[in-house]
Protein backbone atom coordinates (compact mmCIF):
# COMPACT_ATOMS: atom_id res chain seq x y z
CA UNK A 1 0.00 0.00 0.00
CA UNK A 2 0.77 3.58 -0.27
CA UNK A 3 2.69 5.11 2.38
CA UNK A 4 1.79 8.22 4.77
CA UNK A 5 3.44 11.47 4.61
CA UNK A 6 2.51 13.51 7.75
CA UNK A 7 3.50 17.56 8.06
CA UNK A 8 2.05 19.94 10.91
CA UNK A 9 1.96 23.42 9.32
CA UNK A 10 1.91 26.84 11.84
CA UNK A 11 1.83 29.97 11.07
CA UNK A 12 5.32 32.00 12.62
CA UNK A 13 4.21 33.11 15.95
CA UNK A 14 0.93 31.49 16.06
CA UNK A 15 -0.69 29.83 18.54
CA UNK A 16 -0.75 25.91 18.08
CA UNK A 17 -4.26 26.21 17.21
CA UNK A 18 -3.79 27.90 14.14
CA UNK A 19 -1.62 24.60 13.27
CA UNK A 20 -2.85 22.73 10.15
CA UNK A 21 -2.10 19.13 10.11
CA UNK A 22 -1.73 17.48 6.02
CA UNK A 23 -1.93 13.73 5.96
CA UNK A 24 -0.88 12.95 2.44
CA UNK A 25 -0.84 9.21 0.52
CA UNK A 26 2.46 8.50 -0.98
CA UNK A 27 2.97 5.22 -3.36
CA UNK A 28 6.50 6.45 -3.35
CA UNK A 29 7.38 5.93 0.33
CA UNK A 30 6.80 2.25 2.03
CA UNK A 31 3.95 2.35 4.62
CA UNK A 32 4.65 -0.07 7.40
CA UNK A 33 1.86 -3.08 7.69
CA UNK A 34 0.82 -2.16 11.09
CA UNK A 35 -0.25 1.55 9.63
CA UNK A 36 -2.19 -0.35 6.72
CA UNK A 37 -4.98 -1.04 9.15
CA UNK A 38 -5.68 2.35 10.55
CA UNK A 39 -8.79 4.48 9.43
CA UNK A 40 -7.93 8.11 8.29
CA UNK A 41 -9.18 9.32 11.49
CA UNK A 42 -6.38 7.45 13.12
CA UNK A 43 -3.73 8.36 10.98
CA UNK A 44 -5.14 12.22 11.95
CA UNK A 45 -5.11 11.28 15.55
CA UNK A 46 -1.79 9.79 15.08
CA UNK A 47 -0.64 13.02 13.35
CA UNK A 48 -1.68 14.78 16.53
CA UNK A 49 0.31 12.87 18.76
CA UNK A 50 3.12 12.98 16.67
CA UNK A 51 3.86 16.83 16.66
CA UNK A 52 3.03 16.52 20.74
CA UNK A 53 -0.66 17.58 21.16
CA UNK A 54 -2.88 16.38 24.54
CA UNK A 55 -5.75 14.18 24.16
CA UNK A 56 -8.20 17.55 25.01
CA UNK A 57 -5.97 19.47 22.06
CA UNK A 58 -7.00 17.09 19.69
CA UNK A 59 -10.64 16.99 20.55
CA UNK A 60 -10.83 20.55 20.31
CA UNK A 61 -8.84 20.57 16.94
CA UNK A 62 -11.06 17.81 15.58
CA UNK A 63 -14.15 18.91 17.37
CA UNK A 64 -15.25 16.11 19.09
CA UNK A 65 -15.11 14.71 22.80
CA UNK A 66 -11.83 14.39 24.64
CA UNK A 67 -13.38 10.69 25.31
CA UNK A 68 -13.89 9.87 21.67
CA UNK A 69 -10.28 10.45 21.20
CA UNK A 70 -9.53 8.24 23.49
CA UNK A 71 -11.55 5.48 22.40
CA UNK A 72 -10.10 6.26 18.98
CA UNK A 73 -6.43 6.07 20.85
CA UNK A 74 -7.47 2.57 22.26
CA UNK A 75 -8.81 0.94 18.80
CA UNK A 76 -5.30 2.00 17.48
CA UNK A 77 -3.55 0.66 20.22
CA UNK A 78 -5.27 -2.40 19.43
CA UNK A 79 -4.72 -2.25 15.85
CA UNK A 80 -1.35 -1.55 16.33
CA UNK A 81 -0.52 -3.51 19.30
CA UNK A 82 1.12 -0.92 21.47
CA UNK A 83 0.38 0.26 24.76
CA UNK A 84 0.86 3.85 24.41
CA UNK A 85 1.62 7.21 22.26
CA UNK A 86 4.92 6.61 21.41
CA UNK A 87 4.68 3.24 20.49
CA UNK A 88 1.61 3.75 17.94
CA UNK A 89 4.07 6.63 16.13
CA UNK A 90 6.98 4.22 16.34
CA UNK A 91 5.17 0.94 15.06
CA UNK A 92 3.12 2.95 12.27
CA UNK A 93 6.52 4.68 11.11
CA UNK A 94 8.10 0.49 10.52
CA UNK A 95 10.27 1.34 13.27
Amino acid sequence: GAGVQLSLQCLPAADPSSCTLLIERDDALPRAPAAQSLTSRQLEILGWIAAGKTDDCIAQLLGVSRRTVGKHLQNMYRRLGVENRTGAVMRALGR
